[in-house]
């Protein structure tokens, strides 16, 4: 493993160089922008020539939105995330020409990583809007401000600045591989906290005894996590809805990471139910990353094939299904994977 892990360093590292010095042509106060301006304009380059340019600038394996403490520590997308360099997308800013030739092949042969909250990301965000009433599902009454203020009869989701744009609109058409989290880490989306209304609208509630007092603990546990799992699958189901905004022909990689999908009380985790999403999406192969061991990868399996009335076999083969403990199986493959991605190759999303 070492010798292609070093491999891939290396020609990362080149590949980064290449990127830099092409960079350098666009810059009009480089010194080699302006031997290039004496002697040619890149735009009269043949297009076959622009295009290796732009891959050399923009394919970068893996596109990362700066991920936080939490992802980093607990999101195992990001353990290798200093393997790959940023892309130079300020090359799309130079002009119109160059934007409309280079996006495509920047949004068409990168893995973009998904952050946390980027529901709340355009191109996502307007999706979120419309749908995000089956966040609150759960609850019986609307509530008002934060994440769900009511405005013009409809339940308007309001947040904060901050939240960047993750690609323009034509994303949604010309991505092809795309990385996401199913999490249990709390959001402005949903939280697990049993909170002063819900216990008061408790049937057994009233005004001298509140709902608190009028349950047992173990009553209370199971509305509480009953509670916390019908929110957070709600937010899932939010998530899954924004997923089919891609054109479905278009994805042919999809990554999921499972890691964090354990229950508020960590007495179960939550990643066994909805397929409709796999359904609609038709990726030509899904990796799920983060299973705890082989037993629960065939529960998966064996529910979703029950689900859709086949054999488990041809769940997989349905969806070009893998986990990554089958990759880690095999080192010496996934090594030269990986090779082949740093070069910034179509490739650079794992078999």
């Amino acid at each position: 493993m070492r010798p292609a892990r070093n491999g891939s360093l290396r020609l990362t590292m080149r590949s980064a160089n290449l990127a830099s010095e092409t960079l350098a042509v666009f810059d009009p106060t480089s010194a080699a922008s302006r031997r290039c301006a004496q002697a040619f304009r890149f735009l009269d380059l043949p297009i076959e020539l622009r295009v290796q340019v732009y891959e050399v600038l923009l394919v970068v394996g893996r596109v990362f939105y700066t991920p936080d403490w939490f992802e980093q520590r607990e999101g195992i997308r990001f353990t290798d995330m200093e393997r790959y360099r940023k892309p130079e997308v300020q090359v799309l800013r130079v002009s119109k020409q160059i934007h409309a030739e280079a996006e495509e092949i920047y949004l068409a042969k990168n893995i973009f990583v998904l952050p946390h909250m980027w529901l709340v990301c355009h191109p996502f965000s307007g999706a979120l809007i419309r749908t995000n009433s089956e966040l609150f599902r759960a609850d019986s009454r609307s509530r008002s401000g934060g994440a769900g203020a009511q405005q013009g009869g409809r339940k308007q989701c309001t947040f904060g600045p901050g939240y960047r744009p993750l690609f323009s609109t034509k994303g949604l058409q010309l991505v092809r591989h795309v990385s996401f989290a199913f999490c249990n880490r709390p959001s402005p989306l949903h939280a697990f906290a049993l909170t002063r209304s819900i216990w008061n609208s408790h049937p057994n509630s009233s005004p001298g005894a509140p709902g608190f007092f009028a349950t047992t603990s173990p009553d209370r546990q199971r509305i509480a996590h009953k509670m916390a799992n019908d929110r957070l699958a709600a937010h899932w189901s939010v998530i899954t809805k924004a997923l089919c905004l891609f054109s479905s022909p278009t994805i042919e990689y999809l990554e999921i990471d499972i890691t964090n999908s354990f229950c508020a009380l960590g007495c179960c985790r939550l990643m066994y139910g909805g397929i409709e999403y796999l359904e609609r999406m038709r990726a030509k192969k899904v990796r799920i990353l983060g299973s705890l061991a082989r037993g629960e990868e065939a529960w998966m399996v064996g529910i979703w094939g029950r689900k859709l009335g086949i054999e488990d076999a041809a769940v997989r083969s349905r969806y070009g299904l893998r986990f990554g403990s089958e990759d880690r199986e095999a080192v010496g493959r996934v090594g030269e994977l990986e090779e082949g991605g740093a070069n910034g190759a179509v490739g650079s999303a794992p078999n």
